[in-house]
Formats: structure tokens, sequence, C-alpha cells
């Protein structure tokens, strides 16, 4: 028999709505700031930088639009399963269940594939961050030049690149924390659901046992002889 709380104390059904709820919050307002900040994003994506290539136009965008539409079709997920869990619809919550263990899975995926490539580009990064400190803070003269090393990316003038080397190496804990505790959050949130669609389901079943067993008894009645 599948459990009737979630975190020991919460019913399932109401924790299953809160879960749904809070799941379509995140998710549709994930979507309302990543549009309101496209902007900004194309801008730091394709900002031309002497130790790096940027993205171009065209391949940002490819990018935006395809998180954009996960986010959107993840969020009608979510408005759809908040529906069918509050009207206790058994097998359209079974269906929610299954899409968003897809959606869960597929944004772990790209999360920890992000977060790996930041990981590993840490020096392209690193040479970034000192480019614009460069820029910013010096005029750009020869001793800020960046420097071409044959067979690896421009490096960043400057001799100094403790501050950002810090600042990178925090903010790849920093993703890294959150990265983890996000997915954790995530993975928690969908077994609950799947707990909720587990309950359904086993009362349905129990359901169809009461009702064969008065179904026997009545059959049994009208037929005596049959003992």
């Amino acid at each position: 028999m599948p459990s009737d709380r979630i975190l020991c104390c919460i019913p399932v059904r109401i924790g299953a709505i809160a879960v749904a709820a809070a799941l379509l919050t995140v998710s549709l307002s994930s979507t309302v700031v990543m549009f309101v900040q496209r902007q900004g994003m194309r801008d730091w994506a394709t900002l031309v930088q002497a130790v790096d290539v940027p993205l171009t136009d065209v391949a940002f965008d490819g990018i935006f639009y395809s998180m954009a539409g996960i986010l959107i079709a993840y969020t009608v997920t979510n408005a759809f399963g908040l529906s069918v869990v509050i009207l206790q619809r058994r097998k359209l919550v079974q269906v929610y269940h299954i899409l968003n263990w897809f959606f869960v899975l597929l944004m772990m995926t790209i999360s920890l594939s992000y977060w790996f490539y930041f990981k590993v580009k840490r020096d392209v990064y690193i040479n970034d961050c000192q480019d614009l400190q460069n820029n910013g803070e010096m005029p750009f003269n020869s001793t800020y030049t960046p420097v071409e090393v044959p067979g690896k990316n421009m490096l960043a003038g400057g001799s100094d690149k403790s501050h950002c080397i810090n600042f990178i190496k925090k903010l790849v804990v920093i993703s890294g924390v959150s990265v983890f505790i996000g997915n954790f959050l995530q993975l928690f949130l969908a077994s609950c659901i799947g707990t909720y669609a587990a309950s359904l389901h086993w009362k349905y079943l129990h359901q169809r046992v009461q009702t064969q067993d008065i179904d026997e008894l009545t059959m049994r009645k009208l037929n005596p002889e049959r003992d």
C-alpha cells in the first residue's frame, strides 16, 4: 500500500496539489523572467571580446528559443497536472506523473551539462573577466594588450588575475551547489507526484475488489442453491 502522507504529516492529495502549484509557479515565473531578460542575455552572450569568440545572433536565438520552448511546455504540463490532481483523474494523473519525470530528467541533464561546461571552460571565463576588468578600469594600451599563444585562446593582459580567478572559482562552487539542490528538489517533488499517482491507483484497485466482493455476495443471495 502506498503512503498516504508526504513529509510524514501532509496528506498526499494536499501535498500533490501544493507540489503541482509550486512547479507551475516556478516554471511560469522562469519563462516570464527569461523573456524579460532576453536582451540582456543576448548582449552578454554575443559580447565581442579580444580573448573569446562570442555566440552569433543565430546561435543565441537557437539556444534561447529551445530553452524557452522547454519551459513553456513544462508550464503547460504543470497547469494540466494541477487541474487533474484537483479533479482526481486517476489515468490523467498517471500521464502527468510520466510527463513530469520526463521534464525533470531533461532539465537535470541540461543543467548538469551546462555546469560541467562552465567548469571545464573556467580558464576562458577567467580571461573574459580579466579582459572586461582591463577595459573597464584601465586604458587599453600595450601593458594590457591581449597575448596570443599559438594553439591556445587569447589571454587577457594584466599580471594580476587573482580577483577573476577567485570570482570564477566562487561562481563554479555556487552554481554547482545550486544545480545539486535544484535537481534534488525536482526529484523529490516528482516522487511526491508519483506517490499520489500510486495512491489513486491503489484506491481504484481497492474499490474494484470491494465491488467484486459485493457482487459475489449479491449473487449468492440470489442463488443460494449454488452453495
